[in-house]
């Protein structure tokens, strides 16, 4: 089989549809989610047309994720020369963009660093002001999360589950990812928490100056 040719020895279950089924589920699960979100909020705004909010742009990053699993699944369907040659660039292309794509989305949506927009503008400073920790800490943290998502993408693939160490590495290294991630954000929440309060009291002020005024 395609299987054999490509691995040297079958694995049990990994031409099987339910392995990348249940390796897009979580993607899919978020995907409709966010979907959820992006109509929730047009209704709150009143919006009719169709418009490319943020969070439609969050639900194309898990769909990014898609086509790894998808391609990856080929291996064990078209033989060896043709999986070479054709489906395992396009795979490693696929595997390259979500990477991408994600690691995009963490440093300037979830993370709110904007430091990859500020790489483009060399007159900028790399990160923002306001940080609540040291700044090698945000340096390491999106270099690291950048290696990190990568290798998620090998979690992704089915045609490399036969390899029970390195799939094991990758799911320890994807916890470790996802605990540090969460430093950061939920510094993000502690400031959009303060900013609202430093707008409610800033409102409050201009109100009581203004009442002040017309007594």
């Amino acid at each position: 089989t395609a299987q054999t040719l490509s691995k040297g020895m079958p694995v049990c279950g990994n031409a099987s549809w339910s392995v990348p089924f249940a390796l897009a589920l979580p993607s899919l699960i978020r995907f409709a989610q966010c979907l959820r979100a992006h109509r929730d909020a047009a209704h709150a705004r009143g919006v009719t047309t169709m418009y490319m909010s943020l969070d439609l742009w969050n639900a194309l990053k898990y769909l990014t994720a898609l086509p790894v699993i998808c391609l990856s699944y080929l291996n064990h369907h078209v033989d060896a020369e043709e999986w070479v040659s054709t489906w395992r660039p396009l795979w490693l292309l696929a595997a390259v963009v979500n990477t991408t794509y994600s690691v995009y989305w963490d440093v300037t949506r979830d993370w709110e660093l904007g430091a990859i927009h500020r790489v483009i503008d060399s007159r900028r400073q790399l990160l923002r002001h306001d940080l609540l920790y040291s700044r090698e800490f945000y340096y390491y943290l999106i270099a690291s999360n950048t290696a990190m998502r990568f290798a998620w993408s090998y979690k992704l693939s089915s045609h490399l589950r036969s390899r029970v160490a390195a799939n094991l590495v990758a799911a320890c290294v994807e916890a470790v990812r996802r605990f540090q991630w969460i430093f950061v954000r939920v510094e993000v929440e502690i400031r959009k928490i303060a900013n609202g309060e430093r707008k409610l009291v800033h409102e409050r002020v201009e109100l009581a100056e203004a009442v002040n005024a017309a007594v």
